[in-house]
């Protein structure tokens, strides 16, 4: 009895999604999850902030990847992040600093004037582009810059693309999509880390659990790159999408650079 009250309650959620489902979308917390194609009300179950995430088509994706290289450098350099204006942003959207239609603003953090990069100057963690990066926005902390260089020069070798998911991180902010729990000294709360997935020449992704099974021989190349490197990549450790340059084995190198980036960095946009 209680097995079958569980599968109706299961069967009328997935029915109650059915509006968003035929449109290709995910019903999503939009609080949590940013949505590139842009956020639909009305069609999910549950609450107002469970809301319908439209698919980003191939040519969405390359429209997003254009804009962030060469149109959104404004909202960047001011400690924004650009996005459809129906995504959720903890500051407030501000017009004309972004690349593509008019509903893709910048969102920019509480008390920012949208002309200063914020903090009190002693931030290190500022936003990162290069030719073989696509998906979210990047920031890293200027050490970790090289890497970064070297992870591009790895998918250009390889043919991919590297599709960013996760970068710059807050101390005890939700971590949404985290494949493994946040770790308290993680290389992203210092700007050290990238969460990512391998975007083929097709525009497919190669994910967490393609990388984790080494399915795919073009991503296989990228992470033998990136391992030549001299870079960690964390299927060693049961997290596949993480790369990082192992920052936090000297701790108190870490704890140094984490207790002054956290508090100079915090109007920094997470990915």
């Amino acid at each position: 009895m209680i097995q079958l009250l569980v599968l109706s309650a299961v069967l009328a959620v997935v029915n109650a999604d059915g509006a968003c489902n035929a449109m290709s979308g995910t019903c999503l917390d939009w609080r949590y999850y940013k949505c590139t194609a842009g956020y639909e009300v009305g069609l999910c179950s549950g609450d107002s902030n469970r809301r319908c995430c439209k698919q980003c088509t191939s040519s969405c994706i390359s429209d997003q990847d254009y804009w962030d290289t060469y149109s959104d450098s404004a909202c960047k350099d001011a400690g924004g992040e650009c996005k459809d204006d129906s995504n959720y942003c903890t500051g407030s959207y501000t017009s004309g600093m972004c690349g593509g239609p008019s509903d893709r603003k910048c969102c920019l953090p509480q008390g920012s004037s949208g002309g200063t990069s914020g903090g009190d100057g002693s931030c290190t963690v500022r936003s990162y582009s290069n030719s073989n990066f696509v998906g979210d926005p990047i920031h890293v902390e200027d050490g970790f810059r090289g890497a970064m260089d070297d992870i591009n020069r790895a998918a250009g070798r390889c043919g991919v693309k590297v599709w960013i998911t996760h970068s710059w991180r807050k101390l005890g902010a939700f971590i949404g999509g985290a494949i493994v729990q946040p770790a308290s000294n993680s290389n992203h709360l210092v700007g050290h880390a990238i969460d990512m997935n391998i975007q083929r020449s097709d525009g497919s992704l190669c994910n967490g659990d393609c990388l984790q099974g080494q399915w795919d021989n073009a991503a296989n190349c990228f992470l033998d790159e990136v391992i030549a490197a001299g870079l960690t990549w964390g299927g060693v450790f049961n997290d596949p999408v993480h790369i990082d340059d192992r920052y936090n084995t000297n701790l108190n190198r870490y704890y140094a650079l984490r207790d002054v980036v956290q508090p100079a960095c915090g109007h920094v946009p997470m990915t």
